[in-house]
C-alpha cells in the first residue's frame, strides 16, 4: 500500500510543472537553455587546451534549475535526444570562433546512453558538423563510464564510426565502475577522465596517488590520454604535476564560464604567447 503524503503530492506537482516548463522551452527554440564551459588545461604547462560544454537552464521567472534536476526529467520523458542535438550544435557553433584564434582547441560534449541508442545518432552528428563547417578533429564526445561499460556490445560500432570521422572518444568518471580496466582493454577510446573521488584524498592517501599514477602509465602505454577531473587547490595540482597527466580540469583552473569569457581567455593566452 502506498500512502500519498502531502510531500509526495508536492513533489509530483513540482515535477509536472517542471516538465511543462521544459517542453515549452524546447518548443520555443530551447528558450532559457544555455551553455557554460569549464576550462581544461595542459597538465604540465597549465595552458588552456579545451573546454567541456555544460548545459544550463533558467526559466522565464529567472530561476536557475540544476541539470541534476532537469536532465533526469528529460531522459524519462524522451526529450534528451533533441536536447543533445541542440547542445552539440550550440557548442561547436561557439567553438567555431575559438578555433579561429587557437586551431588546436578542443570542445568536449557529453552524450548519454539514451542518445547513443538512437539509430540517427551518428548521422545527426555528421550532419551537424557539416552544416556548422566544424572540423571533427576538434570535437571530443564524452561518455559516462557506467553507460559505456554496460552497453559496450551495442555501442562499439558507433564508437568506431565516430573515430573514423575524426572525433575523439572520452570516458568520463573513470574509476567509479567495476569494469574500468576491462573497458580500457576493449573500448576504442582516446581519453579517460579520472573521477574526482580519487583526488579528494590524494594529499594523505597513498592509494589514491598510486591509482592515478597507475592509470596514467597504463593508458600512456596504449596511447590513451588521461585527464584528471575536480582539481580544486594548488596543493592538489602540485601533487599531480609529477604524474604526467595530459590535461586537468577543475575549479582551481576555472569554474564553468560563458562563451565570451572563454574567448577572452584564449585571446589573452595567445597574445601572451605571441609576446614571448
Amino acid at each position: 500500500m502506498v500512502i500519498f503524503t502531502e510531500e509526495i503530492l508536492n513533489q509530483k506537482s513540482h515535477m509536472l510543472e517542471l516538465l511543462k516548463v521544459l517542453r515549452d522551452a524546447m518548443n520555443h527554440e530551447f528558450r532559457g537553455f544555455y551553455l557554460d564551459y569549464q576550462p581544461q588545461v595542459n597538465g604540465r604547462t597549465k595552458a588552456l587546451t579545451g573546454v567541456e560544454a555544460l548545459v544550463r537552464f533558467c526559466d522565464e521567472k529567472g530561476n536557475r534549475i540544476s541539470p541534476v534536476e532537469f536532465i533526469p526529467v528529460m531522459e524519462k520523458e524522451g526529450m534528451i535526444y533533441e536536447m543533445g542535438r541542440w547542445v552539440l550544435r550550440q557548442a561547436i557553433r561557439d567553438a567555431g570562433e575559438w578555433i579561429r584564434i587557437k586551431p588546436d582547441f578542443d570542445i568536449s560534449v557529453n552524450a548519454s546512453a539514451l542518445e547513443m541508442m538512437n539509430d540517427q545518432y551518428i548521422e545527426d552528428v555528421e550532419k551537424i558538423l557539416e552544416e556548422e563547417k566544424f572540423p571533427a578533429k576538434n570535437l571530443v564526445i564524452e561518455l559516462t563510464e557506467s553507460s559505456a561499460v554496460q552497453r559496450m556490445d551495442i555501442f562499439r560500432n558507433k564508437y568506431k564510426k565516430l573515430r573514423e570521422m575524426g572525433i575523439r572518444i572520452a570516458m568520463d568518471d573513470f574509476g567509479t565502475g567495476y569494469s574500468s580496466l576491462e573497458f580500457l582493454k576493449n573500448a576504442p577510446i582516446d581519453l579517460v577522465k579520472i573521477d574526482r573521488s580519487f583526488l579528494k584524498d590524494i594529499l594523505y592517501s597513498r592509494f589514491d596517488s598510486a591509482f592515478i599514477t597507475f592509470i596514467v602509465e597504463i593508458c600512456h602505454d596504449v596511447n590513451i590520454k588521461v585527464c584528471q577531473e575536480g582539481v580544486e587547490t594548488l596543493e592538489e595540482y602540485e601533487m599531480l604535476k609529477k604524474m604526467e597527466l595530459d590535461c586537468i580540469q577543475g575549479y582551481y583552473f576555472g569554474k564553468p564560464m560563458s562563451k565570451n569569457a572563454i574567448r577572452n581567455k584564449i585571446s589573452a593566452e595567445c597574445q601572451t604567447e605571441g609576446n614571448d
